[in-house]
């Protein structure tokens, strides 16, 4: 129905003369424009008269730097940036989160293995004291990494 609509705008915009883009734009023709652009090019004339090519081109393209709109100012800057914080810290969040989850398994793993280990029995029911010799040796091991760091 809206393409209808605008389609219908469009011919008879075109009826009257004018030049219909997308939706309600129009380009309109500027005689201030066309002024400026006259000035300029005598203005030209002169310097490049006085002072040479290469200092005239350097001033155009400097007017045309100022004749450029600025940057329009976005409404939902702020809540944008504080979206993607918040997103930022979620991310992080769950990765600390999975890498604490995959630690504590490989910790759980370790452990069960230890204990297995230290609950082994000889035939008359005495500990193995090789185990029990390796496991001290490990934390002596472990503390004196500890110590260093």
């Amino acid at each position: 129905k809206n393409a209808r609509l605008l389609k219908g705008y469009r011919k008879a915009m075109q009826k009257e003369g004018y030049d219909a883009g997308k939706g309600a734009s129009r380009k309109r023709v500027r005689d201030d424009k066309d002024k400026w652009d006259q000035e300029r090019d005598k203005s030209t004339a002169e310097i490049t008269e006085k002072r040479g090519e290469g200092y005239v081109k350097k001033q155009l393209q400097m007017d045309e730097r100022k004749r450029k709109k600025p940057k329009k100012s976005d409404p939902f800057r702020k809540a944008r940036a504080i979206a993607d914080s918040r997103r930022t810290e979620k991310e992080e969040e769950c990765r600390r989160r999975e890498n604490g989850q995959a630690e504590a398994a490989r910790k759980r793993v370790e452990r069960s293995k230890t204990t297995k280990k230290l609950r082994q029995r000889t035939r008359k029911g005495q500990p193995v004291m090789r185990n029990i010799v390796e496991n001290l040796l490990h934390k002596v091991k472990q503390r004196t990494k500890a110590d260093q760091n």
